[in-house]
């Protein structure tokens, strides 16, 4: 028995090849994996670790400075998908537009430049112009598509309005004329949020494959193939971008780091379950990067990892509701049992942890379990974790999890919350743009 094992092995590594034909490159030459990455422990082999009581000192910990930021170009903010620490006027002033549009709009806005981006179930783009009240709007779709439901993925670069969809097609609306100024089609469904790194398009396909697009041309320069997930998963595939380095979270639970200068594989990690059997699919959230570290969100557990190298610094079962938000010395995660909890980033030990029941108000029963409101955003501003619901925000302690202050909403939550200029935006239930501040 023990010959017949010892020639199994031998015949399953002798059937291994990474040549030219069976490569991960496409366009490209087969990438050289570095020495260092054969010493990175694999996660298997590393066991949960258990959520622990912090014994670091709160008044230790520092969050990231405030940012003021003007536009909101990436429904993640920026390139490291990381929104950390917004400024924002606080005050209860607020403005409410009239009615924009009469169809029935998604949850993605952007703002550039005082102009606001959104589109609709039909696939329609629109800008609507905060100044001078102007809306105009682009259907690259028109009559073609009936009976199919569009999914778009945006980002605005430099006046341009960068659209994939789950057709395969990616396009480029002119912000200022909303005009096309070139469309290409890919025919394999895009489903990823969209990077841009020195005038090249970075997006991933449903079949995990990642493509890099020239930004004036959309004429593709070189794409990259990861592994594949047979299996459809509702998480989609997350990138981010880090100095010369792509990332890109699939949706077979792999990461990839690969340095998009010299098109080499960095490094490579699974996170999909051992456990799972062969048709589970993955599940996570946005992976963030902050001062060269790296969030990784899955459904039943979180880790922080080195952005260099892939090296695992810590990891704790925790199933997790929301992205999570990682600000200098603290990370804090909204679980799928209502809790929130405050991490201490270096050790992921735990600095507070309350649920959130216990910011209700008796007379209105904020959040209660009976009747099953859920918190639908929460982000860090001005030092403070701001929860959202429908129609409430709760300003929490962010170093202490102690209640501030409430501010009931004019109207209900449709979109995303963004910032800008210092103020709060979002559009509501009635297509009407809501500003705060």
């Amino acid at each position: 028995m023990r010959i017949i094992f010892f020639l199994s092995i031998l015949i399953i590594f002798t059937s291994c090849s990474f040549d030219n034909k069976t490569g991960i490159w496409n366009d490209q030459k087969t990438a050289v994996i570095p020495e260092q990455f054969s010493k990175l422990k694999s996660l298997e082999d590393n066991k949960k670790q258990d959520l622990k009581t912090s014994i670091s000192k709160k008044d230790s910990l520092f969050l990231s400075s405030l940012k003021k930021n003007k536009n909101w170009n990436d429904p993640f903010f920026n390139n490291l998908n990381n929104t950390s620490n917004i400024s924002f006027t606080e005050n209860e002033i607020y403005n409410l537009s009239n009615k924009i549009v009469n169809k029935k709009i998604k949850k993605n806005l952007l703002l550039h430049e005082n102009k606001f981006v959104f589109n609709d179930e039909k696939g329609i783009i629109y800008i609507y112009s905060r100044d001078i009240q102007k809306l105009s709007k682009y259907n690259f779709y028109k009559k073609k598509i009936k009976n199919f439901s569009l999914e778009l993925f945006y980002i605005i670069h430099k006046n341009k309005i960068i659209v994939s969809d789950n057709l395969g097609y990616v396009y480029c609306i002119d912000l200022r004329t909303s005009k096309l100024l070139w469309a290409k089609f890919f025919q394999i469904p895009f489903n990823s949020n969209i990077k841009i790194s020195l005038d090249q398009i970075f997006l991933a396909n449903s079949k995990n494959d990642i493509l890099v697009l020239d930004l004036i041309s959309g004429k593709k320069n070189w794409s990259f193939a990861t592994d594949k997930n047979i299996f459809k998963s509702k998480f989609s595939n997350n990138l981010l971008i880090n100095n010369n380095n792509i990332y890109l979270l699939n949706t077979n639970g792999s990461l990839y780091s690969i340095n998009y200068e010299s098109k080499n594989l960095n490094w490579i990690l699974s996170f999909k379950n051992q456990d799972d059997n062969v048709q589970a699919t993955f599940d996570g959230k946005i992976t963030i990067i902050d001062k060269n570290k790296i969030l990784i969100v899955t459904e039943d557990l979180i880790s922080l990892h080195q952005a260099s190298s892939g090296f695992k610094f810590w990891e704790l079962k925790i199933d997790t509701a929301l992205n999570p938000i990682i600000s200098n010395d603290l990370i804090f995660v909204l679980t799928k049992d209502n809790s929130v909890l405050a991490l201490e980033t270096a050790t992921g030990n735990l600095v507070w942890s309350n649920d959130v029941s216990k910011y209700q108000k008796k007379e209105d029963r904020f959040l209660s379990r009976e009747k099953k409101l859920q918190l639908i955003d929460f982000k860090l501003v001005n030092n403070s974790l701001y929860f959202f619901t429908a129609n409430k925000i709760k300003k929490i302690n962010a170093k202490t999890g102690v209640f501030i202050s409430e501010f009931k909403l004019p109207t209900i939550i449709k979109t995303n919350v963004i910032f800008g200029n210092g103020l709060m935006y979002f559009l509501d239930k009635k297509s009407r743009l809501v500003t705060i501040g």
